[in-house]
């Protein structure tokens, strides 16, 4: 299968224009402080249109990627796998379990695969000590399902869903067996992985400069993996400037003869929560919240592979 992408993805960082002095006739003082006090209320509330607009670009130009690569990956809340053997016989099975969201449907599959079985006859699938379904093999001994909590075309029903699922439950299918275990990625790096994204739209209340920063943390096979980006423009020129997570100052990004900079960060990043975190950059202030994507149905590279 090839994967078309688009070229010339990007979205810009614009200054926004300058507010335009807008001055009351006025014959007494507290006249002229209501004019100064509205004026910089109009400037606040631009400002956090100008935040709230960046916010949704960088929404929109995540969708789009998201989108792009649904094909080639896909994001599940549990991903766990077991080979089966049977110690007496050359039968041998691989069973996979996922859990996620269809559709906005919460969703439990999963899909049995065995060979060299006990042949036409039909044998109960245990996963703990619950059994969630029956196969019944072909003249070879070889039987293939797939159960789900919400079935469609061959997929079977769960006479009982399993509950407590993890790392280490076993799986028995007649005489065979084994446990369940994070998945090994074996197909070029299209494995299955679980990943945060979190963005925050910077803005500095008493100038023009602007910017972004964006957390991600990107979970395969058991091993997590943090990444910040950040970029500036009309900031302070050619200057090194912190950058704080938190209360956590994590590097220094450098801005040139314009005011603009980048800097990535995979290394000392503390901990990021949505709606709490702040991420400062000079004058520069944001709070990282979520990034919405495109969840699609989690199930659908699986079901048509």
């Amino acid at each position: 299968m090839t994967i078309r992408r688009r070229a010339g993805l990007y979205f810009r960082f614009r200054s926004p224009e300058q507010l335009e002095c807008r001055d009351m006739l006025s014959g007494h003082a507290i006249t002229a402080g209501f004019s100064h006090f509205s004026a910089a209320a109009a400037q606040s509330a631009y400002y956090q249109s100008v935040a709230a607009s960046l916010i949704s670009q960088i929404t929109a130009h995540n969708r789009v990627f998201a989108a792009l690569g649904s094909s080639s990956s896909s994001e599940y809340g549990t991903v766990l796998t077991a080979s089966l053997i049977d110690p007496n016989s050359s039968a041998a099975g691989t069973v996979t379990y996922k859990t996620g969201t269809d559709d906005g449907v919460s969703e439990t599959e999963l899909k049995v695969s065995i060979t060299g079985a006990a042949v036409s006859s039909p044998i109960d699938v245990v996963i703990g000590t619950t059994t969630v379904g029956q196969i019944t093999t072909d003249s070879t001994g070889a039987a293939t399902a797939v159960f789900s909590t919400n079935p469609t075309g061959t997929e079977k029903s769960f006479t009982t869903v399993p509950t407590g699922v993890a790392a280490s439950t076993s799986v028995t299918i007649g005489s065979l067996s084994g446990s369940l275990a994070a998945p090994i990625n074996t197909e070029g790096g299209c494995e299955s992985s679980q990943h945060t994204t979190l963005i925050a739209a910077l803005t500095d209340m008493n100038s023009s400069a602007m910017g972004t920063a964006t957390y991600k943390t990107v979970t395969r096979q058991g091993v997590t993996t943090t990444k910040l980006t950040l970029s500036v423009t009309g900031a302070a020129v050619s200057s090194k400037i912190d950058v704080v997570v938190g209360t956590t100052t994590v590097g220094q990004v450098m801005t040139d003869t314009t005011g603009a900079g980048t800097l990535v960060v995979t290394t000392g990043l503390p901990t990021v929560t949505a709606g709490t975190t702040t991420v400062t950059v000079g004058s520069l202030s944001g709070t990282f919240a979520t990034s919405s994507s495109a969840s699609g149905s989690v199930f659908r590279h699986w079901r048509h592979r």
